[in-house]
């Protein structure tokens, strides 16, 4: 029995998963923290977001430079990730 077959069944099977999932978790945070901190002066809802975004980039191109994850999955993950926390990112 190998340690992976003691993990959940609803876990990510690629990095592509993972990091889709990532993306979709970061969106949802971003959203609910421009809420929570709307009337803070100490937090910057677009900082926020591009902090975020320039995260992902550099992490998601790296892994494609790996061969981690195809083209084709860089490209997704990275127009996703244009979209995080705006009204047209895509609902699951």
């Amino acid at each position: 029995m190998g340690f992976y077959s003691n993990l959940p069944e609803d876990r990510p099977r690629s990095w592509y998963q993972e990091f889709r999932a990532e993306v979709v978790s970061d969106h949802r945070q971003l959203l609910a923290c421009r809420e929570e901190r709307a009337r803070r002066g100490d937090w910057s809802f677009d900082h926020a977001r591009m902090r975020t975004q320039e995260f992902y980039r550099e992490r998601i191109t790296g892994y494609r430079r790996t061969e981690s994850i195809t083209q084709a999955e860089c490209d997704e993950l990275l127009e996703l990730v244009e979209k995080l926390g705006a009204p047209e990112f895509p609902r699951d």
